[in-house]
């Protein structure tokens, strides 16, 4: 019954427009029950997408960086 829970939970906030917009959240949000067999694969996916999602960030912040940059006038 707690899938069934769960998932009626997901449906009722995306018919709300809710959107799960990172790994995270998605893993977060499906392992309502942290002592299951699936919540030793559940840390480790968020063991790697914690320092993942750091390097997109400063990624991103460089990019953002980069384009407040003006470009070199032609000839000089």
């Amino acid at each position: 019954m707690p899938q069934l829970a769960n998932r009626t939970a997901i449906e009722r906030l995306t018919a709300a427009g809710a959107v799960p917009n990172t790994s995270l959240a998605l893993v977060t949000e499906l392992s309502y029950d942290w002592k299951s067999a699936l919540a030793d694969p559940a840390r480790e996916i968020i063991k790697w997408y914690q320092p993942e999602a750091r390097k997109l960030a400063a990624a991103k912040r460089v990019i953002k960086i980069a384009e407040q940059v003006p470009a070199p006038s032609p000839g000089g």
